[in-house]
C-alpha cells in the first residue's frame, strides 16, 4: 500500500505545478499514474478514500498561493 501511495507522491511532485491551471477550485485524486478523477464536491471523491492508494487534494481558487500541511 505504502509503494502505491508513495508513487501517487512522487508524481505529484512532478507534476503538481501544471494542475493548478487545470483544475482551480477542485478537489482531485491522485494516483500511482496521475489524476484519476476531480470534482468541485469532495463527497464525489470517496470511493477513492478506501482504496487507500489515492491523495485526494485540494486546489484553490488561485494556485499561486498554495499551500501544503
Amino acid at each position: 500500500m505504502m509503494k502505491k501511495l508513495h508513487k501517487a507522491m512522487v508524481w505529484l511532485q512532478k507534476n503538481g505545478q501544471k494542475l493548478g491551471s487545470q483544475y482551480k477550485d477542485q478537489w482531485l485524486a491522485i494516483g500511482p499514474s496521475g489524476v484519476k478523477s476531480h470534482s468541485k464536491s469532495y463527497a464525489k471523491l470517496y470511493p477513492y478514500l478506501e482504496s487507500k492508494e489515492f491523495l485526494i487534494i485540494k486546489v484553490p481558487r488561485n494556485p499561486k498561493s498554495a499551500y501544503v500541511y
